[in-house]
């Protein structure tokens, strides 16, 4: 299974706010990048390596 990590754990990985995590999710270019798994409406979990992912294609654009 994936490295799956809370919204907080999320945004401290990319050392944004949870609110800039929100906004890289909903409106970067490169959003899609970004894997989100929704088990309830307040249980969401990011995917760390997609994280990843999106850190690195987003220095190099």
């Amino acid at each position: 299974m994936e490295n799956l990590i809370t919204p907080d754990e999320a945004a401290n990985f990319l050392g944004v706010s949870k609110k800039t995590l929100w906004v890289y999710r909903t409106k970067h270019k490169n959003r899609k990048l970004i894997k989100k798994y929704v088990i309830s409406p307040k249980n969401v979990r990011y995917c760390r390596d997609s994280l990843q992912v999106f850190i690195e294609r987003s220095k190099s654009a």
